[in-house]
C-alpha cells in the first residue's frame, strides 16, 4: 500500500477531518492539498534516504510521531507544528523550498497559500507518524528490531505504491501531479 492510500484511506479520514478543522477548510480541499503535498514530501524523503546520513537521520527522528496518527487532535498543538517544520527543514533543506512547494500547491488547488503553509508541517508530521507506525508494526511482527537493512527495506516498501520494489517510478508518477 502506498503512502497516499495509507494516509488518506478509511481509518485515516479522521486525520483529514482534523486538518480541515484546524485550518478552516472543507475536507475536499484538504484532500486536494494533501494529495499535492505527499508526493513532494515522499520524494524528498527518498532523496534524503539516499544520502549517507539520511537514513540514520530519518530513523532517529521517527521518535514519537506515531502519536499524531493515533490521536489526530494533537496535530493542532504547537509542538506538532514545530516537529513538522523540523522534518521539512531536514527533507527540503530550506524554508524557501517549503514556501515554493506551498505556493505551487496553492496555485494547483486554488487554496490560499497561507492555508497550504499551515498544512505543510502537519502533513510532514503525518508522514513521519505513518512511518513510525509502520516501523513499530514491522518490528513487533517480525521481532527483528529496527536495524538499518530492515528499515531501508521497510521504508522502500512503504513508499512503493505499485509494489514493484522500485519507488522511483511511483515518486515520479506522484510528482507529476505536483509539477
Amino acid at each position: 500500500m502506498g503512502i497516499l492510500e495509507t494516509l488518506l484511506g478509511g481509518n485515516n479520514q479522521q486525520l483529514v477531518r482534523q486538518l480541515a478543522n484546524t485550518v478552516g477548510l472543507d475536507e475536499s480541499s484538504v484532500n486536494q492539498v494533501v494529495n499535492q503535498l505527499m508526493p513532494v514530501i515522499s520524494k524528498s524523503l527518498r532523496q534524503n534516504m539516499g544520502q549517507s546520513s539520511g537514513l540514520s537521520s530519518l530513523v532517529n527522528s521517527l521518535g514519537n510521531y506515531q502519536q499524531y496518527v493515533e490521536q489526530p487532535e494533537k496535530l493542532a498543538e504547537p509542538v506538532a507544528i514545530d516537529e513538522g517544520n523540523a522534518v521539512l527543514g531536514e527533507v527540503f533543506g530550506s524554508k524557501d523550498v517549503s514556501r515554493q512547494v506551498a505556493s505551487k500547491v496553492a496555485e494547483n488547488t486554488n487554496v490560499d497559500s497561507s492555508l497550504v503553509k499551515q498544512l505543510l508541517p502537519m502533513a510532514a508530521t503525518i508522514v513521519m507518524g505513518s512511518l513510525s507506525q509502520k516501523v513499530s508494526a514491522t518490528s513487533q511482527l517480525d521481532g527483528s528490531g529496527a536495524n538499518s537493512n530492515n528499515m531501508t527495506d521497510m521504508l522502500v516498501s512503504f513508499l512503493d505504491a505499485d509494489d514493484d520494489g522500485d519507488i522511483s517510478d511511483d515518486l515520479m508518477n506522484l510528482a507529476r501531479k505536483f509539477f
